[in-house]
């Protein structure tokens, strides 16, 4: 059960990487306005889930089953912690496309990115996935 953590954080990377080629082939990012906010939801449950895996099923630290209320703050601290890193990152070496609404597109990605980590914080409560 422990590598189905890792099994679904994969396959949403995957599915991530493949939406990011196609989006970026056919302008996706720039033609659709909601498509970045869908992908920062799929790199917050993915990171998630990963996360979770790492964090509780990996065998790198002691613990192997999380307390409900513990599986939720690591996925939701953690992802928002590279979010937040991610931004910053873009800001510095200006990699951000909007110059007037910046913040505004921060507050989507980071509100997507915490969507996405609450979703997998809440799925990956389930003790089955770490017995």
């Amino acid at each position: 059960m422990k590598r189905r953590l890792l099994w679904i954080a994969f396959t949403l990377i995957a599915l991530l990487g493949l939406l990011h080629i196609v989006a970026s082939k056919f302008y996706f990012y720039w033609d659709i306005s909601w498509f970045d906010n869908v992908m920062h939801f799929l790199g917050g449950l993915s990171l998630g889930f990963f996360l979770l895996w790492f964090w509780f099923a990996s065998g790198v630290f002691e613990r192997s089953t999380p307390g409900k209320r513990e599986a939720f703050v690591v996925s939701l601290v953690s992802v928002m912690l590279i979010g937040i890193g991610w931004e910053f990152f873009e800001f510095v070496h200006g990699l951000t496309q909007s110059t007037e609404a910046y913040s505004l597109d921060t507050f989507h990605d980071l509100s997507a990115d915490f969507l996405g980590a609450a979703v997998a914080g809440l799925i990956g409560r389930r003790r089955s996935f770490y017995e």
